[in-house]
Order: structure tokens, then sequence, then C-alpha cells
């Protein structure tokens, strides 16, 4: 009960912004392609530099952001296929992108914070620009898929600033020059921004839905990716990677576990409202599992999470 009180204290603005972006797209017209430009090309790289360069730096900093890589493009790969069955003509690359990648960053963070505490952080941000790794390479071009030739939709994605911003980071990172200190108002305010627009997002997204755009099995099977075959497949990794490959540290595996059944991402919205491809049901998707999410996540935490450590253990 504890849990799910401090996590229903942390996660309550979160909700507050979609009904703030659902009122501005009603009453003040604000569009959801503009909000997820300005997150897409202006925002969001600079929050990747700035997460990067003041990562710890060690193999960690290599490992962590590949597995979750590996992790998001995997299971993208599976709903992909199952997409192609489930959901209408064209929207399976909308439904994979979804399933890939969770919100860690909106959502997933305050949750580590509340349950974990400021030392597992570190490792959370690591995990964090995997997804945003894989948001914003295979995640958008399979969303692009629907509307543009193979082509044309990794010529999109080659020009996410995104990606560059991860490299740029790494440079600062490994290269011990970081980001000056002056700087870090500058990038806190970029950071809350990161926070507020990608949260309104979902509510812009959602003030243009109609009834006739509710798309049940979307958001059924996205529901699946997320809170059943997300933690499958983290708890596998951390177990081989706990008995046999040893890459990671101890601390990394809770880490893992509870960025594993985060709703889906915000960014998600962005990308679809970005290439004009169902927004709306985007939008609702992630909107049902952040609702979903402030249940099951104290469920999980007191049921199953210790299962896990005791297998961990074992």
């Amino acid at each position: 009960m504890e849990i799910f009180l401090d996590l229903l204290v942390k996660t309550t603005p979160l909700y507050a912004l979609v009904v703030f972006g659902f009122i501005a797209g009603r009453r003040l017209g604000v569009t959801g392609e503009s909000i997820g430009a300005l997150l897409i090309y202006l925002i969001s790289p600079l929050v990747v530099i700035n997460g990067v360069a003041g990562a710890p730096i060690g193999w960690t900093l290599f490992y962590l952001p590949m597995i979750f890589l590996a992790l998001s493009s995997a299971i993208a790969l599976a709903f992909f296929w199952i997409g192609r069955r489930v959901v209408p003509s064209g929207e399976e690359g909308l439904l994979a992108s979804a399933a890939g990648a969770g919100n860690t960053g909106y959502f997933g963070l305050p949750v580590i914070l509340s349950v974990l505490g400021e030392r597992y952080l570190p490792y959370a941000v690591l995990a964090v620009f995997g997804t945003v790794l894989f948001g914003n390479t295979l995640g958008y071009y399979l969303i692009a898929r629907r509307s543009f030739s193979g082509r044309e939709a990794a010529r999109k994605m080659l020009r996410l600033p995104a990606i560059y911003a991860f490299g740029v980071g790494l440079v600062l990172a490994l290269t011990g020059i970081g980001v000056p200190a002056f700087s870090e108002p500058f990038f806190a305010n970029i950071r809350g921004a990161y926070s507020v627009l990608g949260m309104m997002l979902v509510g812009v997204g959602l003030a243009a839905v109609s009834r006739s755009e509710i798309d049940r099995p979307l958001i059924a099977w996205s529901a699946v990716s997320k809170f059943v075959v997300w933690p499958i497949a983290a708890a596998l990794t951390c177990l081989a990677d706990a008995r046999i490959f040893h890459l990671l540290p101890a601390d990394a595996y809770p880490v893992m576990m509870i960025l594993s059944i985060v709703p889906l991402a915000s960014n998600t919205v962005a990308f679809a409202s970005n290439l004009g491809v169902a927004p709306g049901k985007a939008a609702l998707a992630v909107l049902a599992t952040t609702v979903m999410a402030a249940a099951y996540i104290p469920v999980f935490m007191a049921t199953l999470y210790p299962a896990f450590v005791a297998m961990l253990g074992a």
C-alpha cells in the first residue's frame, strides 16, 4: 500500500499534464505535429547529450544501453509480426514501435527514485538511453514504413538528431570533458521541458481522437507487450547475465526489472504525430497503459519482484 501511495503521489503530476495537453488541443488549437517536432529535433537531442555526457564512465556505459536497445528491437520485431495479424493494415509498425519502447524517462525515473532510491539512478539513466536509441532508429523506421518506402524511411530516420547527440555525449563522457557546470541550469530547464511537453503531447493527441479511432487490439496488445513480454524478457536477461555473462553490476538488475514494466513511451506519440500515422490511436494506447501501470507496478513489486530477487540469489 505504501508503494502504491508513493507512486501515486509521484505520478499524479504526469496525469495532470495529460489533462492540460487535452485542454490545449481542444480549446487552444495546439497541434501534436508542432510539439512532436520540437521534442524530436531540438529538446530530445539536448537531453541526450547532457545525460550521456554526465553518465558514469565504465563498460556499463556501453553494455546497459546496448542491452536495452537489443531487447527493444527484438520485442518490436516480434510485435511487428503479430501486428500484421491483429491491427489494421499499415499500423503494425505503430504497434511494434510502441511495444519496443517504454516510458522510461518521464515515468520510469520517478518510479526508480521512489522504489529503489538515488543510488540506482545512474543505471536507470543509462538504460533510458537504450530506449531512446531504439525509438530514434528502428522504432521510428517501423512507423515510417506505413507511408514511405524502405529507403525513404531509412533516410528520414538518419535525419533524426538524437542518434548523433548520443555520439556527441559519448565523446564528451569518454574524454572527460563533460558539460560545463555553468550550463546545468539550462539543461535542468530543458529536462523539465522534455517531461512537460512529452506528457502534454499525449493529451493533445487524445484531443483529436474520435470514437471510431478507438483501437482495442492496439491497446490490448500494447499492454501485453509492456506488462507480460517485457518483464519476462528482462528477467531472463538478468538471469543470463548473473549466471553466465557477468557484464553488468548487480545494482543494474532491479533497475532493468522496474523499467521493463513502465507504460508505453510518450515519444511514440511524437513520432506518430511527426509522420502522420494515427497519433490519436497512439495517444490512447499510451494513456491506457499509463493508467494500468499505476495499479500494475505496485502489485508487481509486492508479488513478482521478490520472487525475481530470490531467483537471482539462488
